[in-house]
């Protein structure tokens, strides 16, 4: 995947650099204009477009997520279940602690991971669970296998629908073969590479996410979704490449594969025997991924006018980032 111009995207989604947030400028128009001077449609809470593979993708940006929380004005809707910082463990069991934002009853409080999954993220995430905050009316935590959300911060999912890290949702159309900028910033690049079809009588494409790329120093991590005739769940429909070379994740054991450049762990990690990785470059990104099918009643609920037999495959992937 080519590395997009910043301008690709320019102010429909990005990584504001001093606010660590993920989200849509508030003074934007409803048109984000690349520069090859086409006009893509970001109309909020509308529907977007699609075709056979899709990539959904959640980011949850907490220190976005604590500034929305914090600014004045009339806010947004809470994705609440993900609407926490971090703090640190429980000194004397190990288990990880949340401070939650949302608004509720749950507001301001500290909830804490069960002793059953005392990490969020454990090692052996395929057979062990891991512990998962909802800082929403439920205001707990539970144990569960790790998938992406896609209704929490910073997410990109269905065709394509965003959440920003101020929990503003919208639908960004964009088009067949182009890459956009999801994430701009010194230390880091995010570009999704968008597929799509143009039913007869569409004036633009539907379109879904096929791949991601996370560049970073002169690196490029890519995660994308291969094009089959027919979705079978038994069957891997990840490809990963790591500086232009294809890399094969081993299915047994551990099922990981890792590499250290610049002092950087790069890792990616099997969260299920098939379509599911997480993706990890230490102290920058991590993102949890799933491959989909795009199913006949979407198809036919939407009108996206697949074949049948045409291949679709789509995405749901969440990812964090920070900042250095």
């Amino acid at each position: 995947m080519k590395r997009a111009q910043s301008s690709t995207f320019p102010s429909c989604l990005y990584l504001d650099q001093e606010e660590n947030e993920f989200s849509l400028p508030r003074n934007v128009s409803k048109k984000c204009k690349p520069r090859d001077g086409r006009a893509y449609d970001r109309t909020p809470r509308g529907r977007g477009g699609s075709l056979t593979l899709l990539l959904l993708c959640a980011a949850f940006l907490l220190l976005g997520a604590l500034v929305a929380a914090q600014s004045g004005g009339k806010k947004n809707l809470d994705p609440a279940s993900t609407n926490y910082v971090v703090l640190d463990r429980n000194h004397r069991t190990g288990q990880e602690r949340f401070f939650c934002l949302a608004r509720g009853r749950c507001r301001f409080r500290i909830i804490q991971c069960p002793a059953q999954c005392p990490q969020r993220k454990p090692k052996k995430n395929r057979v062990v669970k891991g512990c998962f905050a909802d800082c929403s009316s439920r205001c707990e935590t539970v144990c569960k296998f790790r998938k992406p959300n896609c209704n929490g911060y910073g997410s990109v999912c269905y065709d394509p629908r965003f959440v920003g890290g101020d929990g503003t949702m919208f639908y960004f159309h964009g088009a067949a073969g182009g890459d956009f900028a999801l994430v701009s910033d010194r230390h880091l690049h995010i570009n999704a590479h968008f597929i799509g079809t143009r039913p007869a009588g569409r004036s633009r494409d539907f379109t879904w996410v096929q791949a991601l790329a996370v560049m970073f120093e002169s690196h490029a991590l890519v995660v994308g979704a291969r094009r089959v005739a027919e979705w079978n769940s038994a069957e891997d429909g990840l490809y990963l490449q790591w500086d232009g070379v294809p890399v094969e994740l081993p299915s047994d054991a551990e099922a990981e594969w890792r590499v250290t450049v610049g002092g950087r762990e790069v890792a990616v990690e099997r969260t299920a025997e098939t379509n599911s990785v997480r993706l990890a470059v230490a102290g920058l990104v991590e993102m949890d991924v799933k491959v989909v099918p795009v199913g006949e009643a979407e198809n036919r609920t939407h009108g996206y006018g697949i074949p049948a037999g045409t291949p679709s495959r789509t995405w749901r992937c969440s990812f964090g980032s920070w900042g250095g």
